[in-house]
């Protein structure tokens, strides 16, 4: 089942993607779209261990996407996680405006 989000704000204390125990710690595929006509965002996607409460926390990517582009994640072994002890989550950075991301996560 895939999962839907738009992130219309920035978000430096981190949008829960994939919430631990669900379960869905296998990832294919995320798709990132920076729907803005303008404007850059920073995103950063991590996991958090839930166990220790959040420290220490695990970059999969930190990247600054430009506007109207998209990224693609497709490797399925740097993607997937422990869905019993981490969580996936996001934070957003956009200089000058906030944040126009859509997410599909497969």
């Amino acid at each position: 089942m895939a999962i839907y989000k738009n992130i219309t704000t920035d978000d430096s204390t981190a949008t829960i993607l994939i919430s631990s125990g669900s379960n869905k710690g296998v990832v294919n595929v995320i798709n990132i779209v920076n729907q803005s006509a303008t404007l850059s965002t920073l995103i950063t996607i991590f996991l958090r261990d839930v166990i220790t409460g959040g420290n220490p926390t695990y970059d999969i990517i930190k990247t600054l996407i430009p506007p109207q582009a998209n990224l693609l994640l497709d490797n399925k072994q740097v993607l997937s996680f422990n869905g019993k002890q981490y969580e996936m989550k996001l934070t957003t950075v956009t200089a000058g405006g906030d944040a126009n991301i859509d997410i599909i996560i497969k």
